[in-house]
């Protein structure tokens, strides 16, 4: 059986979440490969922290082994110039056809080029989730940090990888101006959603039990939002006074932790007899709770939500970032090209009139829910698509 390993030592990673570095090993899986992770020591903990696990080796519920492995430095994985002593060693004794590089914004890149030029025979994939929303935010940054110590390892890394990934159109196009990767080496892998998780939560009893759970009738306009609530995400404060300015019938459910310095404002807009908090929510309850919506309304910064939640087939209300517009695939979502409560409440008003007449947006939503299953997902990630 021909083996990926996927690298995932940028960040945290954490078990059973719904991240891409969790799903396109998952359906790599599934498409007959022995799968690898190699992975820190860090994790996300319920409620937005890190933790700190034990290294060591373990499979998960999906037949994936998991290596998790201290940097050499002894580290939070934030610290951004991080080693891994142990990694080429790894590479060595699994010996895969591919390697799946999750991040390029890494010192390891090295040890990758080291192995591949060692081994021609392996392939290489190597993605990017970093553009100008989440990095290069000041000239240090961005002349230093990016365009030339990471810079330095991507151009190492092109001549052996077959594609670099962006997972958004414009962390496609990062690549090319900050990296001076070649266009043609350069495309778009989408993030996405679990096959499974969706077929699940479109069961129409799960969504008539979560809106039996939180007291809301079938004739309620239901909006869902979730993820961290911080400071890049602070225009969930207007999603709130939005909601609670329009009539009685229109509830919002909201997941996810909030910040500490959001926390006082937040709690001040909870209306209570409109909307619903729940501090944390698994996987499963993430998918249950777009299930049950009508809408579902992410005005702040993008994250991983967005595409699932066009899977589940519902309408997305979200705000215009450059090189995101790829969710909307055929008029199923609407952008908010500026922050305020007035043009969210009246691009929710748009979606509950087009609700009462089974309109454009809701037969668009069913048609563009399709684009972004990691059944498919994870045969292009490796060229099979």
């Amino acid at each position: 059986m021909p083996t990926i390993v996927n690298v995932c030592l940028t960040g945290p990673y954490s078990d059973g979440f719904s991240y891409q570095d969790n799903l396109l090993p998952k359906y790599q899986r599934r498409l007959g490969y022995k799968v690898v992770v190699i992975a820190p020591v860090w994790r996300w903990g319920e409620g937005g922290t890190l933790e700190k696990t034990p290294s060591g080796r373990y499979e998960n519920e999906d037949g994936i082994e998991i290596v998790r492995i201290e940097n050499d430095q002894k580290k939070p994985v934030t610290f951004r110039f991080k080693t891994y002593g142990t990694l080429l060693g790894l590479l060595k004794e699994y010996r895969p056809e591919i390697i799946f590089l999750h991040g390029l914004q890494i010192r390891d890149s090295a040890t990758i080029c080291q192995y591949v030029q060692q081994n021609p025979e392996t392939r290489l994939f190597v993605d990017n989730h970093a553009d100008y929303s989440n990095s290069a935010q000041n000239w240090c940054s961005k002349n230093i940090l990016h365009r030339l110590i990471w810079r330095y390892h991507a151009k190492r890394l092109e001549p052996l990888a077959e594609k670099f990934w962006g997972v958004l159109p414009a962390r496609v196009d990062f690549l090319i101006d900050n990296y001076g990767i070649s266009r043609e080496k350069c495309d778009l892998l989408v993030m996405g959603a679990d096959d499974d998780e969706v077929a699940r939560a479109s069961n129409s009893l799960v969504r008539s039990s979560i809106r039996h759970d939180y007291d809301f009738s079938e004739d309620d306009f239901v909006v869902v939002t979730g993820g961290k609530i911080d400071a890049a995400k602070y225009q969930t404060l207007l999603l709130m006074e939005a909601v609670h300015l329009m009539n009685a019938q229109v509830k919002l459910l909201i997941f996810g932790p909030v910040d500490s310095k959001l926390r006082g404002e937040f709690e001040e807009r909870l209306d209570i007899g409109k909307m619903v908090y729940v501090p944390w929510a698994n996987v499963s309850e993430s998918y249950a709770y777009f299930a049950a919506a009508d809408a579902i309304c992410f005005p702040g910064r993008h994250s991983v939500y967005w595409e699932q939640g066009v899977a589940m087939g519902k309408p997305l209300v979200v705000k215009r970032w450059a090189g995101t517009e790829h969710i909307d695939v055929c008029g199923n979502v609407i952008f908010l090209d500026s922050d305020g409560v007035g043009p969210i409440k009246n691009a929710l008003q748009t979606l509950i009139n087009d609700c009462k007449e089974a309109g454009s947006y809701y037969k668009a939503a069913n048609i563009a829910a399709n684009s972004f299953l990691y059944s498919e997902i994870a045969k292009r990630s490796i060229g099979l698509k």
